[in-house]
């Protein structure tokens, strides 16, 4: 199990010898997060480990099992890093393993690890179908394909064959939408 919190970097549980190891930012360290406030924790089918870092941006961490599938050593590539400065506080991964990186005050992105392309939406207040804001919280690709995307300024569906947004916001007269703008 990998807990992410604030300040205090990730610990994994190892449920085999029944403790925890800590996993921080070192100062002046090659080894190490970017930073030690951790908002999001992703691991794809090959067990890549991506963390999201408040002002760290996303950091790679790689691992090494023994046969018993224990994590014997853990250590960080610099070279893959991405999104430095920045919070990070949501990442997923689609069906050909391309990272959704949600940012505050930087919108959504979607990287490619192999290629290193980036590709970025940002609220634009010209554009009806764009997202409607660049903090972003949460996210879930549902069983269409569709992802949806928690803000500041309520949910977006981003439509990935049209690259469109459709908001959903808080209507005050119908209460059954839901009570608040920011979703997290």
């Amino acid at each position: 199990v990998w807990i992410g919190t604030y300040n205090g970097g990730i610990n994994i549980y190892d449920k085999y010898i029944n403790q925890f190891r800590l996993y921080q930012h070192r100062e002046g360290g090659e080894q190490g997060l970017s930073e030690s406030r951790v908002f999001a924790i992703y691991e794809n089918e090959e067990g890549d480990v991506w963390v999201g870092t408040d002002g760290g941006g996303l950091d790679y961490v790689d691992h090494i099992f023994d046969k018993e599938g224990n994590i014997v050593s853990t250590y960080y590539d610099k070279s893959k890093r991405a999104f430095q400065n920045q919070e990070v506080w949501s990442i997923i991964s689609n069906e050909d393993g391309k990272l959704w990186v949600g940012t505050i005050g930087d919108g959504l992105y979607l990287f490619d690890e192999v290629t290193k392309e980036l590709k970025n939406w940002r609220k634009n207040s010209n554009l009806s179908s764009s997202i409607t804001d660049d903090s972003i919280y949460a996210m879930k690709l549902d069983s269409r394909g569709v992802l949806w995307i928690g803000t500041d300024r309520g949910i977006n569906a981003f439509d990935r064959e049209t690259e469109e947004f459709i908001s959903y916001q808080i209507n005050p007269e119908d209460r059954r939408v839901f009570s608040s703008n920011t979703v997290l």
